[in-house]
């Protein structure tokens, strides 16, 4: 079970486990987290959504379990604050080592390789859910699977089921800074890129887009170059080489907007990749690090 599927697993539910730990920073029993989660009143009631929250982390390993069969969080993943969060789970639901969420995240790399400007939209979830299935069912066998992800079965019923689950894809693409609300849900990973531009440049002030792009898909292979980008990607044959997305260069542009960094005009003749946004591509070599006040 995944948290696309586990529906009572929602970002703020998670996030309010590790809250806990990052706060307290100590080992606990699993039953007495459940009830420090939830007033006394309100345990029976909760009991199961507070459990199954408590499981999800578990399997995810935001938590691990002691040798005194008690609750720890995962040291290992560097972070002092729930800001640094979103980036944590990423990198452990795109861990090779452990598949849980892998469902999740090859929607959200599907999802990424939309045109930002035709992604589906509507006045309801049903409306835009309806929308994300036909674009599922044109696209062939990843298409199938991806809808089965969704539906487990592919089926055309919009089930409660089904709308429950696009609300986890919605909210955890919100939660893990893959898309945005403008009005409508779009597909825009600002959000992730902007949190991780000290990682992606490390010491350097300017890179070349080669060199960004590779940085940024190790860090998180949804990305173009990524192990699961090209596995979306390949079969659908929707991208061509040094063409960033639609989603990623609009995610540039708009950090560009916001002084975190300076895409300058070319500063060579080679390895020019293209920017496409609004039915124009612009050509850029470098994109430099800029000091955001």
């Amino acid at each position: 079970m995944s948290v696309l599927r586990e529906v009572l697993s929602t970002p703020s539910r998670v996030k309010g486990v590790a809250k806990y730990f990052l706060e307290v920073k100590r080992k606990v029993k699993q039953e007495t987290l459940e009830c420090l989660l939830s007033p006394d009143a309100l345990v029976n009631k909760n009991r199961n959504m507070i459990r199954n929250t408590i499981n999800e982390c578990k399997k995810m390993g935001l938590i691990q379990t002691s040798d005194q069969d008690e609750l720890i969080f995962n040291s290992g993943l560097g972070i002092d604050n729930e800001n640094e969060l979103p980036q944590a789970l990423v990198k452990l639901f795109t861990s090779e080592d452990n598949k849980e969420n892998h469902d999740l995240i090859n929607l959200i790399t599907w999802y990424l390789t939309l045109e930002i400007q035709s992604a589906p939209t509507g006045k309801t979830q049903e409306e835009i859910w309806s929308k994300m299935q036909d674009i599922l069912k044109e696209q062939g066998e990843i298409g199938s699977r991806l809808l089965g992800v969704l539906t487990d079965n592919g089926s055309d019923d919009i089930s409660k089921l089904n709308n429950a689950r696009f609300g986890q894809f919605e909210d955890w693409s919100l939660y893990l800074g893959f898309a945005c609300n403008h009005v409508v849900l779009m597909p825009d990973p600002t959000d992730y890129i902007r949190a991780i531009l000290k990682q992606i440049f490390q010491k350097d002030i300017r890179l070349s887009i080669s060199e960004f792009v590779k940085r940024l898909s190790h860090i998180c292979p949804v990305f173009e170059t990524g192990s699961f980008r090209e596995e979306i990607e390949s079969p659908l044959n929707i991208r061509e080489p040094k063409n960033l997305s639609s989603t990623t260069a609009f995610a540039l542009f708009r950090l560009q907007n916001e002084g975190f960094i300076h895409l300058p005009n070319p500063l060579s003749d080679t390895d020019v990749w293209i920017f496409p946004f609004e039915d124009s591509g612009s050509r850029f070599t470098h994109i430099e690090k800029k000091e955001h006040r």
